[in-house]
């Protein structure tokens, strides 16, 4: 079955495990919370995703075979942005 689920993405651990093929839809940031919303397989099995966050203006990490996909953009009611990105090749 398919459905939408919710995922926080948290700046200090990147993994996020989702079922297999899950179809990132959006991001935004729920109160203070940066999320993302994904289509998933209910009878997929899980796999681990690198999903990064980083502010407008923080350097991105690159090099050692590292790829960047990108996934959204979320804005907070401060003014803050953040954007996240899937690493991929690690």
């Amino acid at each position: 079955m398919h459905t939408i689920y919710k995922y926080e993405i948290d700046s200090g651990n990147p993994l996020i495990w989702m079922p297999e093929g899950a179809e990132i839809l959006t991001v935004g940031f729920q109160g203070d919370t940066f999320c993302l919303w994904a289509k998933v397989d209910t009878d997929a099995h899980a796999e681990a995703r690198n999903i990064h966050a980083f502010g407008t203006g923080h350097e991105m990490p690159y090099g050692m075979g590292i790829d960047w996909k990108y996934v959204g953009t979320g804005f907070m009611n401060n003014g803050l942005v953040f954007h996240a990105f899937e690493s991929i090749g690690l």
